[in-house]
C-alpha cells in the first residue's frame, strides 16, 4: 500500500511534467509561426509601399516631371560634396563667392519635421536672343537654366500635390546645389562638360527641389556617375576656345 500510494504523484508529476513540455513546445512554435507572419506581413507591407512609391515618380515622369526623393539625412554630405570640390580648386572662387557660398544646409524653420529632399527636373527649351548693334545681329544662345525660373518652382509644387494628393505633405523649396541633388539620386549625370544630363532631355532641362514631410520609403541615395557616353569622347573640350 504504502508503495502504492507513492507510485501515484510520481505517475502523476510525470503526466504534468509532459504536458507541460507539450504545452512549452507548442508555444514556441506559435510564437515562432506569429513572428514569422509579422515578418512576412511587414515585408509584404514595404513591397506594396515601395510599389506605390513607384507609381508615383512614374506616374511624374509621364508628366514630364522626372523625380528623385533623398533624405535629409544626407545634408551633410551634400555640403561636403560642394567643399571637396572648393577645397581642390575645382570650382571657380567668384563663382563659388556669387553662387555656392550662401546656400543653406539646415532643414528649414517653416518645415522643421521635413524627411527627404525631392529633387524634380522640367525639360526648358534654349533660348535665341539677338542683340542688334550699329546695324549688324549678333545671336546669342541662352542655357535652359537662366529663363522662367520662378514660374517653373510654381509649377512643380502643383504638381507635386496634384500627384501625391493635396493635403497629403507640404513642401517648402531648398535652396542646395541642385546638381549636386540630381546627380546624388540618380536623376542626373554629369558630362564631361560639368552639365549634368538627364534622359530624354539631355542637358535642355532646368532643376528644382524641396523639402517636404512625405515619408517616402526609398531613399534614392547614390553615388555619382559620369555619362556613360562621355568616357571617350571629348567633342566639348575640342569645341571650348580655352580648351578648359
Amino acid at each position: 500500500p504504502t508503495s502504492r500510494k507513492l507510485g501515484r504523484p510520481q505517475a502523476s508529476q510525470s503526466l504534468h511534467l509532459f504536458c507541460s513540455s507539450k504545452f512549452q513546445w507548442f508555444g514556441l512554435r506559435m510564437a515562432s509561426w506569429i513572428s514569422a507572419n509579422l515578418k512576412l506581413t511587414k515585408v509584404i507591407a514595404g513591397r506594396e509601399r515601395m510599389d506605390e512609391e513607384t507609381g508615383i515618380f512614374e506616374r511624374l515622369a509621364c508628366d514630364g516631371y522626372p523625380a528623385r526623393a533623398i533624405s535629409v539625412d544626407h545634408l551633410d554630405e551634400i555640403r561636403r560634396d560642394v567643399e571637396v570640390l572648393h577645397e581642390q580648386r575645382l570650382i571657380d572662387e567668384a563663382l563659388f563667392n556669387s553662387r555656392l557660398r550662401h546656400l543653406n544646409y539646415r532643414i528649414p524653420n517653416e518645415l522643421p519635421n521635413a524627411k527627404f529632399i525631392v529633387v524634380v527636373a522640367v525639360p526648358q527649351p534654349a533660348y535665341k536672343i539677338t542683340f542688334h548693334r550699329r546695324g549688324r545681329d549678333y545671336p546669342v544662345i541662352l542655357p535652359p537654366t537662366y529663363a522662367d525660373g520662378d514660374e517653373i518652382d510654381q509649377r512643380v509644387k502643383e504638381q507635386l500635390n496634384q500627384t501625391l494628393g493635396l493635403g497629403s505633405a507640404r513642401f517648402w523649396q531648398t535652396s542646395l546645389p541642385l546638381k549636386t541633388l540630381a546627380t546624388r539620386s540618380g536623376l542626373a549625370f554629369y558630362g564631361r562638360n560639368n552639365i549634368t544630363y538627364i534622359e530624354k532631355f539631355g542637358s535642355f532641362h532646368q532643376l528644382t527641389a524641396f523639402y517636404t514631410d512625405f515619408p517616402f520609403a526609398e531613399d534614392h541615395w547614390q553615388e555619382r556617375q559620369a555619362l556613360r557616353t562621355c568616357w571617350k569622347c571629348v567633342a566639348c573640350i575640342d569645341a571650348c576656345p580655352t580648351r578648359a
